[in-house]
């Protein structure tokens, strides 16, 4: 079978002749139908092609094999071209044996038996791809190929089928001979026809001068009855010409039909212009599906030249034929393109990569000899946009292909012909659900516990924001994935709302899972109490927590005086400073966990009553026999008046008495306020004797005379008391004014006879140091 078929011989002149620099660059490519991807193979260059006839597809060896004219003599050449890396395998001249100016026409091959056959004159053949031999197998049943408008191939019966202008035949390829040759009416109304060997059924598209539009149709090949599958929408179709003169290489050479079949996809393919032909580009290669004949793509055709009819000044891109391997899925093309410094138009998206709802800017740059430009966008193969330099879109969706033609030279068409920018195609980017989830350090806490929470977000973006909330109250505090708190109630809630900056969010807020808290507080609490609520000033209070509930083994007791902290922290509190109105309190800390610090359930504040002060006269001296009269100062109101000792005290009870007394004496005032307050004072009456040493002693006599020592009732305060022997030797010295001599000086009683003495004192009348000094007789 025959899956292609020439779609257009564009390297002709309007003159019919082509130069050579026009006739360089050649390429095989693939075309993909579905967005009009075109992807050139290998190295091209086919020299000096400046028409192609027809051509087949070998899918055993993957071949494209066509018939073109390669000489400036004008003669034919049967070229083999590696569909894999796009080199040419072989082009000789076919037929190689008869007039070269006479092509083979209608190729078709045969994958069943790897044979190539087609029509040469009004003979039908097989063909050496290799050699361009062309070898006879039996003649048609009409005069010339100038009547010759289409072939096709029935694989599974090896039925070579062709169409005149006048009538359908099919010949049995191996013998030649004529199996069917049917009329079809009216005369050349099929354009070009197709069999499809996954149906079984021949199909064309029928052209009718009584059609108000196209059709496509199924054809009986026993009768040549065309039947109608559905109308085609208002279009030219191309297709139904003929073959003019052969002579110098030159001639009137039509379009043969640009049709081709995809039988796995179920599509059959051609190309057709809209009916506006105002527009410079106005060709699209449409998709049928077999055998409903539904239109299921219209795709603008950006590569032929039917719409260019003026002398090329630059290069453009086009397809002049085309081919399926249907074993593989893949349609192959002849691509004219030149590669030299020219007019050119390069577009830039301001993103290919998007999000729905994005909007794009597409620029077209126009590069070179660009004089008089005009735009014409193009997506998906269908105009959009307006002639400028700038399209934008907001509803472009993942495989949407944009791209531009740049025409320069306006509305006219004549100057140059149309150059295709570089395709964008668009990739969406993936759909982002943002989420965010927490997670704590702990939920069972005490409630001041610290408790620190995380936040992983799910598709935040670069700079999320995080917003923590307890209890659905945002709390005030950084903007950040942690977030710390320790002021719990049982029961609180905590979650986290993610504001996501990702572009492709579909959800611009998410909220996190909530965490609930379980908070275990101990009761704690106690009273405090008292030695005295009343006291007077400077009496010493203690205070002592009472009735403490779950403090622990180790509590804390911090005590308060009218709010400030004083104490050791102990379970009682003591102390002599307070003034009246003071309050006392305290803080208990218990040692237990998931406890916190409670103050005691009560203040006690203090009653203080001031102390009587009393102030006395420096110490009194008197000599013995005179009195003195006491005379304090006192503060307050006093009740109570009491002197002690009472001894030589004229009235102990008042508050000034007359004191005689015959030594020395220390009197204590203890005074009482109305208030109960004690107040005391003391003042010392010294009373002075002179000194008096006795001048002899008896050691060991009874009484008072058996020792020498300073009388007691001198009541004197002693530096040094010492007695030496007539050597002056001390045998006796002592700072004690109770001690005296025994008349031994180590151990041994001394000898009768006179001693002396001194002595050092402080002196009561003037209070300074003074010396006496005398003699003593030992007498035994």
């Amino acid at each position: 079978m025959k899956p292609c078929r020439v779609l257009l011989f564009t390297l002709i002149l309007l003159a019919g002749e082509v130069s050579r620099s026009e006739a360089q660059y050649n390429w095989l490519a693939t075309l993909n139908y579905k967005n009009m991807i075109l992807s050139r193979i290998g190295p091209g260059s086919f020299p000096n092609v400046t028409s192609v006839l027809s051509s087949t597809y070998d899918q055993n060896h993957q071949r494209y094999i066509f018939q073109a004219n390669l000489d400036t003599n004008g003669f034919f050449h049967l070229c083999t071209v590696d569909a894999l890396n796009g080199v040419i395998i072989s082009s000789p001249l076919c037929p190689a044996t008869n007039n070269q100016l006479q092509p083979t026409q209608g190729l078709e091959y045969d994958n069943a038996t790897d044979t190539l056959y087609g029509m040469l004159g009004t003979g039908f053949c097989w063909i050496e791809p290799a050699t361009g031999v062309v070898h006879p197998i039996g003649t048609v049943p009409f005069t010339s190929l100038q009547y010759f408008i289409a072939s096709a191939f029935d694989a599974r019966d090896h039925w070579y089928i062709c169409e005149t202008n006048t009538s359908l035949v099919v010949m049995d390829a191996a013998s030649g001979n004529v199996i069917y040759n049917t009329p079809i009416a009216p005369s050349g109304s099929l354009a070009d026809m197709k069999f499809d060997n996954a149906t079984r059924q021949l199909y064309g598209i029928d052209v009718s001068d009584s059609l108000s539009s196209p059709q496509f149709d199924s054809i009986t090949l026993a009768t040549g009855e065309k039947h109608l599958i559905t109308a085609l929408p208002l279009m030219d179709v191309q297709g139904n010409g003929y073959i003019g003169s052969y002579s110098s290489g030159a001639g009137d050479y039509y379009d043969q039909g640009s049709y081709t079949i995809d039988e796995q996809g179920g599509k059959y393919i051609f190309l057709a212009t809209d009916p506006d032909t105002s527009a410079c580009v106005n060709q699209y290669l449409y998709a049928l599906d077999i055998p409903t004949g539904a239109v299921s793509s219209k795709m603008f055709f950006p590569y032929s030249t039917l719409y260019y009819n003026g002398p090329r000044l630059e290069p453009g891109e086009y397809v002049v034929n085309y081919c399926f391997d249907n074993l593989r899925g893949v349609m192959y093309a002849l691509n004219w393109y030149e590669v030299f410094t020219a007019p050119s138009i390069t577009i830039y998206p301001s993103q290919d990569t998007i999000c729905p709802g994005d909007l794009v800017t597409f620029e077209a740059i126009a590069n070179g000899p660009a004089l008089y430009p005009s735009f014409q966008w193009v997506l998906n193969g269908q105009f959009v946009g307006t002639n400028s330099d700038l399209y934008a879109n907001t509803s472009l969706t993942n495989g949407d292909t944009v791209y531009c033609i740049l025409i320069n030279g306006g509305a006219a068409c004549t100057v140059t012909a149309p150059i295709n920018s570089n395709r964008i195609v668009i990739r969406n980017a993936p759909l982002d659900t943002a989420s965010v989830s927490i997670s704590d350090t702990a939920t069972s806490v005490c409630p001041e516990q610290m408790v620190q929470f995380t936040a992983l977000a799910v598709h935040g973006g670069l700079s999320p924001t995080y917003q923590w909330r307890v209890n659905g109250i945002t709390i005030n505090g950084p903007d950040s994935p942690v977030f710390k708190y320790n002021h719990w109630a049982n029961g609180d809630v905590v979650n986290c709302v993610l504001y996501t900056t990702s572009h492709c969010a579909i959800n611009k807020t998410t909220f996190s899972d909530s965490i609930v808290m379980q908070v275990h507080a101990l009761p704690t609490s106690m009273g405090i109490v008292a030695s005295a609520t009343t006291i007077c000033s400077g009496d010493n209070v203690t205070f002592t927590a009472s009735q403490v509930l779950n403090g622990g083994d180790s509590a804390s007791f911090q005590w308060q005086v009218d709010g400030q902290n004083t104490g050791q922290g102990l379970h009682s509190f003591t102390t002599q400073s307070l003034a009246n109105g003071d309050g006392v309190s305290c803080i208990l800390t218990s040692s237990l966990g998931c406890t916190a610090p409670v103050a005691a359930t009560d203040t006690i504040v203090m009653t203080v009553n001031p102390t009587p002060v009393v102030t006395l006269a420096p110490d009194t001296i008197i000599t013995r026999g005179s009195s003195v009269r006491l005379d304090p100062s006192v503060t307050g109101t006093i009740v109570s008046w009491q002197w002690t000792p009472v001894m030589a005290l004229n009235d102990p009870s008042v508050a000034q008495p007359v004191a005689t007394p015959v030594s020395t004496t220390t009197y204590q005032l203890t005074v009482s306020s109305d208030e109960g307050c004690v107040g005391s004072g003391k003042i010392k009456v010294v009373v002075y004797t002179p000194l008096r040493i006795p001048n002899a002693f008896t050691p060991g006599a009874a009484g008072h005379n058996g020792l020498f020592r300073i009388p007691p009732s001198l009541q004197i305060t002693v530096i040094g008391f010492s007695v030496f022997n007539r050597s002056g030797q001390v045998v006796f010295s002592t700072a004690n004014a109770g001690d005296g001599w025994d008349g031994t000086f180590k151990g041994q009683p001394q000898p009768t006879g006179t001693y002396v003495w001194e002595l050092e004192y402080v002196d009561v009348l003037t209070g300074k140091p003074t010396r006496a000094s005398g003699t003593v007789e030992l007498i035994r």
